[in-house]
């Protein structure tokens, strides 16, 4: 049922009798709308189904990150999208169809120096996948950078709440990290990027991703 707010004089909101009010800004100010309650069909067509489940990845790719994650690094990353959406577009533009993982392009989130050699290959235990990287610090930048690295089947599992099989953050001056626990032989994606430390806190490098294999 329909609510009025104020008395007979004030604004209707819900609905009734079939009919949906509601509110909206014209030249003159807010207005009251109403319009005919209609429920939109749902055919539940495969293409349907599929953009939905795509979706549903994103989302829980970017739940997974977490508000440190994409609401600081990622605002405003992509386009004036906050970010939760600007992560959450990554992530769809990333899902292929057949439920698997690409590389995006590389992303700028800042004017952080990214290391010029970052090598990601399969690591020596089974399992792992190792990281590699120089440590200089270009003109913006300095060696307690924190190395963001998040990792990912490339083939999109049934668990969609297990989607970010890894996420770690290690300094600039590591050079070096080793994820391990990974499923033996199974294709990732990595993605990686820098946030700045002392004086270049709330600056970001450019994501750069990569697809590589875990150890058998």
């Amino acid at each position: 049922m329909a609510i009025v707010e104020g008395g007979i004089l004030g604004n209707p909101r819900g609905k009734t009798g079939g009919v949906v009010f509601g509110a909206a800004r014209s030249r003159n100010g807010k207005v009251v709308t109403a319009r005919q309650k209609v429920t939109p069909a749902n055919p539940q067509t495969a293409a349907q189904t599929a953009q939905r489940n795509k979706f549903a990845t994103a989302l829980d790719g970017v739940r997974q990150a977490g508000p440190d994650i994409y609401s600081v690094d990622w605002n405003r990353s992509i386009g004036q999208l906050p970010g939760f959406q600007s992560l959450q577009s990554i992530f769809l533009g990333a899902i292929q169809p057949g439920d698997t993982f690409v590389a995006p392009a590389d992303t700028p989130l800042g004017k952080l120096h990214y290391p010029l050699q970052f090598t990601v290959d399969p690591g020596v235990a089974s399992g792992e996948i190792d990281l590699a990287w120089s440590s200089e610090a270009g003109e913006i930048g300095e060696g307690t950078d924190g190395l963001v690295v998040m990792a990912m089947r490339v083939e999109i599992q049934e668990k969609k709440s297990e989607m970010l099989t890894s996420l770690e953050v290690v300094d600039r001056d590591e050079q070096s990290l080793t994820l391990s626990g990974l499923e033996a032989g199974a294709d990732y994606l990595v993605g990686t990027y820098l946030r700045g430390s002392a004086a270049n806190v709330g600056t970001n490098s450019l994501a750069r991703w990569f697809t590589v294999t875990a150890t058998a």
